[in-house]
């Protein structure tokens, strides 16, 4: 509760803290020998994300295997009855509908972070690092748990290591998203938790008072310290809408506004406050874009789908003490580099500035251009000229 990312989190509008709230109830289920309860957990947390496949797993490896051995079989029978009819059937009935209504089991955001034409073997580290960075002093402290078998420590350990494992393999959309391991991050609180206990008995501290203190001031001061954090707090809702709603503005000043097709790698405020019609660069909103392996594969879709618009972002690097130009930090697949589409105008948002650019094959094109044209010489207008781009051949 007292750290700052667990705040950002629970305000981000996000399936996060529902997803780790449903796995924690599911650990204190499971603890509390509540086995109906802890499944059923796991299955609502399964409908927040796909992971919780693998809480359900886990519980039922440890109500299997690392049962008391004075339990009755009819206590087995009792747990297995809670797996089928609390998390199996449930889950099955969940995936027929979801095939049916989808034609997809798993959402395109699953898809678009697995599949990859990279050769590296660990896609998912720049999550990991990252996390296990930020979350240090929990992983320390968890080290001092003086039993390991029991069912709270064994749960939760198999349930932060199937998590960061699992995350490992697939390609990060961008380093922030490091809020997907925040099921990981409460499941380390629990062993951290567990772990100042064990160590003020050993050292036999009268009272958890003064060590748990030291430790929640020292977490809190790493935290807020984490360039992550900083990065999170900058990102705040007010910031992100004025960076936003210009863009909003600009785009409804165009001509044939209703019928314009937008490419742009965000799914959210520009899209929903705008109305535009958009299709997701990354493939959120085409499949046929999510399950493509290859860069080449995507922009032949992105070309299918013949985009007006397109809005990708751009940061600046210095060539020389006196020159500085811009290079893309997504360039739509390699499209932006080439002579379809014309870079005519950029505007500054968060955190990077946006380049956009015109389809020179869409209906569209010579109206588009010339609205924007007149915006750029208007001094009201948010819109500036497109930036110098490194070894650009335009």
């Amino acid at each position: 509760l007292f750290t700052p990312l667990s705040w950002i989190n629970a305000l981000s509008g996000m399936e996060t803290s529902v997803f780790v709230m449903f796995t924690l109830i599911a650990i204190y289920c499971a603890v509390r020998n509540k086995f109906f309860g802890a499944f059923s957990a796991a299955f609502f947390a399964t409908l927040a994300r796909p992971e919780g496949i693998l809480m359900g797993v886990i519980l039922l490896v440890v109500a299997v295997g690392f049962r008391q051995r004075a339990l009755k079989s009819k206590n087995l029978k009792g747990k297995a009855m809670a797996f089928i009819f609390a998390f199996f059937l449930p889950l099955i009935i969940y995936a027929i509908w979801k095939y049916i209504y989808f034609d997809e089991l798993l959402p395109n955001s699953f898809f678009v972070k697995m599949l990859s034409g990279s050769h590296m073997l660990f896609l998912g580290m720049q999550y990991v690092r990252l996390f296990i960075v930020s979350v240090l002093v929990l992983i320390i402290l968890s080290c001092g748990i003086r039993g390991w078998r029991g069912r709270t420590v064994l749960l939760t350990i198999l349930w932060i290591v199937a998590l960061l494992v699992f995350y490992l393999f697939v390609l990060p959309l961008e380093g922030i998203y490091d809020r997907y391991l925040w099921a990981a991050f409460t499941g380390l609180c629990v062993t951290a938790s567990i772990g100042v206990q064990d160590l003020a008995q050993r050292f036999n501290f009268r009272s958890l008072l003064v060590p748990a203190v030291i430790v929640l001031a020292a977490h809190i001061t790493l935290s807020v310290l984490t360039p992550r954090t900083q990065q999170a707090i900058a990102a705040h809702e007010e910031v992100w809408d004025a960076s936003m709603d210009p863009i909003v503005q600009e785009l409804r000043l165009l001509p044939h506004f209703d019928s314009l097709h937008l490419a742009y790698g965000d799914a959210g405020y520009v899209v929903y406050r705008s109305g535009i019609q958009h299709l997701d660069l990354f493939g959120l909103n085409d499949s046929r874009i999510a399950h493509a392996k290859s860069r080449e594969e995507r922009a032949a879709v992105l070309l299918s789908e013949r985009p007006d618009i397109m809005l990708l972002p751009v940061h600046s690097s210095e060539q020389s003490l006196r020159d500085t130009c811009y290079d893309w930090v997504e360039d739509a697949y390699g499209l932006a580099r080439t002579t379809s589409f014309e870079a005519i105008a950029s505007v500054k948002a968060f955190p990077y500035t946006l380049v956009w650019l015109l389809n020179i094959n869409s209906p569209n094109y010579s109206e588009c251009k010339a609205e924007i044209t007149r915006q750029l010489r208007d001094s009201t207008s948010y819109l500036r000229p497109p930036p110098s781009m490194c070894g650009s051949t335009r």
